[in-house]
C-alpha cells in the first residue's frame, strides 16, 4: 500500500470516528442544530453507552429541576426505566412538532427481544445556555394493548 493511499486511509477512518461522536452526541452535546430526532436519539445512546450523566444533559432546565442532580436522574433511571439502560436498539420516530414542542416516539428493543416504547416530549428552549436547542421536558411510557 502506498503511503499516499495509507494517509487516505486514516483519514477516512478518523473522519468516520469523529462523524459517529457527533451523531450520538457525546462531542457537541446540546446544540440548536440537533432535532428533536437527534437529541432523543443522542440521550438514548449516552444510556446505551451507561453515561446517563449525558443523557440528563439533554434534559430541559425546568426537567433538571424536577428531577434533581445526574446521579439522581441516574437512580430514577435504574428504578423506572431500567429498559432504557439495556436496549440492544431503538427506532426513533417524529410523531408530532410544531416551532416551539415536539413528540417523538422510541421503541425499544432489549437484546431477548423483548420490546417496549415510551414518548419523549421536547420543547425549544430560549434561555442563554441554549438557545434554540430542543431539550427533553418529559418521558413517558406507552403500555402496551391488553387484549382482553
Amino acid at each position: 500500500m502506498s503511503h499516499a493511499l495509507h494517509r487516505t486511509r486514516i483519514r477516512l477512518l478518523l473522519a468516520a470516528w469523529l462523524t459517529s461522536l457527533t451523531l450520538v452526541g457525546f462531542a457537541a452535546g446540546p446544540s440548536a442544530e440537533l432535532s428533536p430526532t437527534a437529541v432523543v436519539n443522542a440521550q438514548l445512546e449516552a444510556l446505551r453507552a451507561g453515561d446517563p450523566a449525558a443523557a440528563y444533559g439533554y434534559a430541559s432546565p425546568a426537567n433538571q429541576a424536577m428531577v434533581g442532580s445526574p446521579g439522581e436522574f441516574a437512580v430514577m433511571l435504574q428504578r423506572h426505566y431500567s429498559d432504557m439502560l439495556s436496549q440492544a436498539s431503538a427506532r426513533i420516530t417524529l410523531k408530532a412538532r410544531n416551532e416551539e414542542q415536539a413528540q417523538v416516539l422510541a421503541e425499544l428493543t432489549q437484546p431477548d427481544g423483548r420490546q417496549s416504547a415510551y414518548v419523549f416530549v421536547l420543547s425549544r428552549q430560549s434561555n442563554r445556555a441554549c438557545d434554540g436547542c430542543w431539550m427533553t421536558d418529559g418521558v413517558f411510557p406507552l403500555q402496551p394493548a391488553n387484549d382482553q
